[in-house]
């Protein structure tokens, strides 16, 4: 079991219902699979690499929650959205942790 999540994204623009500040180290938003064996949760960004001018980026992020979590439930490659409150920020895909992460 991982209490870490590694995801690409794509920042969604405030025009599109995203945020009108770009992400940072330290924020909060909670997260959501597009498959039902993917529960919602609630994860802090512990790292970010971010472009600006193209809204893409990676991040890693630590899971909230003291309910243990199987590897399985999170696919590499899986879908998902990133929320603040009821509001898409950004979504994105599963991907495998870098060797470089800490």
């Amino acid at each position: 079991m991982s209490n870490l999540i590694a995801f690409e994204l794509f920042w969604l623009p405030e025009q599109f219902s995203g945020h009108s500040q770009p992400p940072f180290v330290r924020m909060q938003t909670r997260i959501r699979g597009e498959s039902s064996q993917f529960p919602m949760r609630s994860i802090e960004w512990i790292q970010l690499e971010y472009t600006q001018t193209t809204s893409e980026g990676y991040a890693l992020g630590k899971l909230l929650t003291r309910i243990p979590i199987a590897l399985g439930q999170f696919k590499c490659g899986e879908q998902i959205k990133l929320l603040a409150g009821d509001t898409i920020i950004a979504v994105g895909k599963i991907v495998a942790q870098r060797a470089t992460d800490r």
